[in-house]
């Protein structure tokens, strides 16, 4: 039985772990469950162990881990899902006991689903999504790999989600629609057109409004 260490140990991080020790009650798939982090300077949060990168290989000589992202940022989902991989690591994906997930639906490595979170048949995420509370994929919609749904996102049947994009809070995408690469769709955004890559999107229905030039979401 392999551990499982969790990438980022901030406020997502810690939301992960608490999904993540659940399914551990339920169905024992991991011996223990840590935390890396580069950044953070500390040796524990909650009394959970936190390694920085260099610790965590030394640590885990023959891949006896695995490995889930825990960032709310898509590029840097992106950067640390390469560097994981990079190094040979299994990437583990974690779906909250209380989501509801179609068996038609198809689910990529990495992925985060967090509870109340409903994916439907027909449905396609690929690696390294993270969905939050209370969003909706509708059925044959395709989520691109790194992209980040926030609380109550919901996105309407077969529409095609590009990679490395952020759905706000209460956002929504209607049926039909494409969103390329990059794209922001801000808190409360209505998308009932198609949206073009890297662009930041608001209102309702949403309009771009700017450019998206550093790649980042929170700044």
């Amino acid at each position: 039985m392999k551990d499982l260490y969790i990438y980022c140990a901030g406020g997502v991080g810690q939301e992960v772990y608490s999904i993540a020790t659940r399914v551990n009650s339920l169905y024992s798939r991991w011996q223990g469950i840590s935390f890396i982090d580069d950044t953070m300077g500390k040796p524990n949060v909650n009394g959970t162990p936190v390694y920085c990168y260099d610790q965590f290989l030394e640590r885990c000589n023959g891949y006896s881990a695995e490995v889930v992202i825990a960032n709310g940022e898509p590029i840097f989902r992106k950067i640390l899902f390469d560097k994981v991989t990079h190094s040979g690591f299994a990437i583990s994906s974690i779906v909250d006991p209380e989501a509801y997930v179609s068996e038609a639906a198809q689910i990529g490595a990495g992925a985060i689903i967090y509870p109340h979170a409903c994916i439907s048949p027909g449905a396609v995420l690929e690696e390294d999504v993270l969905v939050y509370y209370n969003c909706v994929i509708a059925h044959d919609s395709k989520i691109g790999a790194h992209t980040v749904m926030s609380i109550a996102a919901a996105v309407a049947g077969n529409s095609a989600i590009d990679e490395e994009v952020f759905l706000g809070m209460n956002s929504c995408v209607r049926e039909h629609v494409s969103v390329e690469k990059g794209v922001i769709l801000a808190m409360g955004g209505v998308l009932t057109a198609n949206a073009t890559a890297n662009g930041i999107y608001e209102g309702v229905p949403a309009q771009r409004v700017r450019e998206n030039l550093t790649g980042k979401v929170f700044k």
